[in-house]
């Protein structure tokens, strides 16, 4: 003990070398520029120097206050890129290229049926428009039954979705062309049922306002309050194309809008429209396809455990 005490003096007597000067409170003062520049200077954090000081649970236990794993969504991100450039690369050695650009000349696109079929699409559109206009109401005492209207709606939306299974089903081609008329076409039967639904609520609200005034003169005006217009004002062919191209699903007779198009935004969605929908291409016909190829085979022969191999590598989302 006598013998520790006296070879190790304190630490405030140990003399600095000559060029190192101590760490006192003058150094730690904002007039030592040096210092307060660097901040990692190794005087200012002197190995005798305590960091723990208080009582608390490690940063990797559930106890902790701060939980940030950060740090391990990155190395899982990094391990996921790494993997899937591996199983790109053994695809590309394996398969090589596979996609094809398509050739957009007028004969080839005149043998598309799916776009033909998306073309068609507006003549359900018009239909529609002409089923209302003629609905349109004239006076409270002439009407058209509901039953008619309704029986004409239902006919044409139901042609909305036949028509385009039809044609899929009974053709040949790109799978691209078939996902996107179908998907077209079940967006317009959504919204032409809605146009439907609300244009018949505004006629049956047009009639009962007619009888309770005993007169209609009111409602043949174009009650039009910068957007906003009444019924039966809102049975136009721009009317249900603005609906068509308008993002949602709930037709209604007035939208809120910004004061001016946001053509920079408009932009930025446009390009990632095109970004992705090549991006699904590409992912279907160089990784897709090829798997399902593969896949056959098992399913012919009834093999269970292949079978539910190719149907996990097809449900992961990685590119083997």
């Amino acid at each position: 003990r006598m013998f520790y005490s006296q070879s190790v003096p304190h630490l405030s007597k140990i003399k600095p070398k000559q060029g190192i000067k101590p760490l006192t409170s003058a150094s730690k003062s904002p007039s030592n520029k040096k210092l307060s520049i660097n901040r990692f200077s190794p005087f200012s954090y002197p190995g005798s120097k305590a960091m723990h000081k208080d009582v608390q649970p490690s940063l990797l236990s559930g106890d902790s206050a701060q939980q940030n794993y950060r740090g391990f969504l990155n190395l899982c991100g990094i391990v996921l890129i790494v993997n899937n450039i591996r199983f790109v690369w053994l695809n590309l050695l394996s398969f090589g290229i596979l996609v094809k650009v398509p050739k957009f000349e007028a004969e080839v696109i005149a043998q598309w049926p799916c776009f033909n079929g998306v073309l068609f699409l507006n003549v359900h559109l018009i239909v529609s428009y002409l089923i209302e206009r003629m609905s349109k109401p004239k006076s409270y005492g002439k009407r058209m039954q509901e039953k008619t209207i309704l029986f004409l709606h239902c006919s044409n939306n139901a042609l909305v979705l036949a028509i385009p299974i039809l044609v899929v089903w009974n053709t040949t081609g790109e799978p691209i062309f078939g996902f996107i008329y179908l998907f077209t076409a079940v967006i317009l039967w959504m919204k032409l049922v809605s146009y439907a639904h609300c244009n018949r609520d505004l006629r049956v609200n047009w009639y009962r306002s007619a009888l309770a005034k005993k007169s209609d003169e009111r409602f043949h005006k174009s009650d039009s309050q910068g957007n906003f217009k009444s019924y039966p004002a809102n049975i136009s062919i721009g009317n249900i194309y603005y609906f068509w191209f308008v993002p949602t699903l709930s037709y209604q007779l007035y939208y809120p809008k910004t004061p001016c198009i946001r053509w920079h935004y408009v932009a930025n969605l446009f390009l990632r429209l095109v970004f992705f929908s090549i991006l699904m291409i590409l992912i279907t016909e160089q990784y897709v396809l090829p798997y399902l190829e593969t896949s056959l085979h098992p399913t012919v022969r009834f093999d269970a455990i292949r079978t539910t191999e190719k149907l996990l590598g097809l449900s992961i989302p990685t590119p083997c």
